[in-house]
């Protein structure tokens, strides 16, 4: 099935061909980005689980000015590790990351978190193996372990694990992000590609795509660079802001079998078409298919943290919603004989009277009515007296 996307994209010609459909009259434009959406679909169901371990090293450079001036004052050196196992069948995974700050030099932390198929369970912690003396900022979310029930939204995958779902054939956009539980849901079709014509990039003849401008406060779009030659991988993912480049990222790949994969990248960002960071990453192993027990898939709360919270956030069909609200949420504190004590909670009683007290849309509409008939009652007898 790959060999055949392969073929596929290899005979798809890169000068636009142009048919009339004479039945209604119209031109209608063949490009190739039907066969590239059809080589990722088959990418997709060529894997069923797959691990990786990865690392990689991200640059920050401070830039600081006003006024357009800007200048760079330093940089930020940060170092991380990851394992990241994958149930593409049934949309589960578990991440457990290392990342440490180089410079100022800071103790090791360590995030684990996973998806069972019907709940998410994560939390960080600093690293207990001996470190700096110094002790770190506390950062959000530490020595607390976080239940996540109902819609998962917003642990949807960003970078860099998101690089490493591209050699899967799984692209993620703001409106069809990799969301746990549900890998397969959101996937972008035809339409919301436009073809950008054959380009040649580092030596390779490849296909650039670019997705339909979103235009808000600002407007952004995505441009792909698709090499036909490896089954339709994406090598190159560029994202712009207001027509300038807001991200550049280079990926390479490796065949592993009949499966060209993610094997290292580059992700430069940009400020005012300075580079303000650089983060480069690489494949350390791969495991292809392994079997990976239900077990993995769930995240045991560490017993030196003694605080659990617990959130609910509805299903919700708004791709753009980047955050949601959680219906309900309550915090226990684990007591030492690991007995569970609720001591707050925010839900649905305190939304219902929230909402009590402001005015329904229902009730705007039969005042704004009640409004209008006086109107009208009123201009019709001032009518009448002038008669």
């Amino acid at each position: 099935m790959v060999l055949h996307a392969l073929y596929t994209c290899l005979f798809t010609s890169a000068v636009l061909i142009v048919s009339v459909n004479v039945a209604r009259g119209q031109e209608t434009i063949e490009t190739p980005i039907q066969d590239i959406l059809r080589a990722w679909t088959l990418r997709q169901k060529a894997i069923q689980t797959a691990i990786y371990r990865i690392e990689g090293e991200q640059t920050l450079y401070i830039v600081e000015g006003s006024d357009g001036i800007r200048s760079r004052k330093g940089e930020t050196r940060r170092r991380h590790e990851a394992t990241l196992t994958i149930d593409f069948v049934h949309s589960r995974y578990r991440h457990e990351s290392y990342e440490q700050q180089i410079s100022p030099l800071r103790p090791r932390f360590r995030s684990v978190s996973a998806y069972d198929g019907q709940v998410a369970r994560a939390y960080s912690t600093r690293d207990p193996h001996p470190g700096p003396k110094l002790p770190p900022p506390r950062y959000a979310g530490e020595d607390e372990f976080y239940i996540f029930l109902g819609n998962q939204r917003n642990g949807a995958f960003s970078f860099p694990e998101v690089f490493l779902f591209l050699g899967h054939g799984f692209i993620s956009t703001p409106e069809h992000p990799i969301i746990p539980g549900s890998f397969h849901k959101h996937r972008p079709d035809a339409d919301y590609f436009i073809y950008h014509g054959p380009r040649i990039y580092r030596g390779r003849n490849c296909h650039v795509i670019r997705t339909v401008p979103i235009r808000m406060t600002n407007t952004t779009f995505k441009e792909y660079w698709v090499d036909p030659a490896q089954d339709c991988a994406m090598v190159r993912w560029v994202m712009y802001l207001n027509d300038k480049i807001d991200g550049d990222v280079e990926i390479t790949y490796k065949k592993h079998g009949n499966h060209w994969l993610v094997s290292a990248w580059a992700h430069t960002t940009y400020s005012l078409s300075e580079i303000d960071g650089v983060e480069k990453g690489r494949v350390l192993d791969i495991q292809i298919n392994p079997s990976v027990p239900d077990s993995q898939f769930y995240v045991e709360r560490p017993p030196h943290i003694t605080k659990e919270i617990e959130m609910y956030k509805e299903p919700s069909d708004d791709v753009f919603l980047m955050i949601m609200e959680p219906k309900w949420e309550r915090e226990f504190v684990i007591d030492s004989d690991g007995t569970r004590r609720l001591v707050r909670s925010k839900g649905v009683i305190e939304e219902e009277k929230r909402w009590s007290r402001k005015p329904s849309i229902l009730g705007l509409v039969i005042l704004a009515l009640l409004f209008a008939v006086i109107g009208v009652g009123i201009w019709y007898k001032i009518a009448r007296g002038r008669r």
